[in-house]
């Protein structure tokens, strides 16, 4: 497959916005660790990554959909 010549990532200045949104996604399932079973921390991963379905933390959503909608991220 022959690469299309994007570029994925413009600028430090993106690349350091993409890796804050994604320790905010990290660090929410890290904190789940601590007070969830594993069960309902895998039911919530797939809910938010799998589905897109509507999340009980509407932070972690929007921190999402903003990943989602950069420019870079195909």
């Amino acid at each position: 497959m022959k690469s299309q010549g994007k570029k994925i990532i413009a600028t430090d200045s993106d690349y350091q916005k993409i890796c804050g949104e994604e320790q905010k996604i990290y660090h929410h399932f890290l904190e789940l660790v601590l007070t969830e079973s594993i069960d309902k921390i895998i039911e919530r991963f797939r809910i938010l990554l799998i589905q897109c379905s509507p999340y009980q933390t509407p932070e972690i959503s929007t921190v999402l959909r903003g990943i989602i909608q950069l420019p870079q991220c195909e």
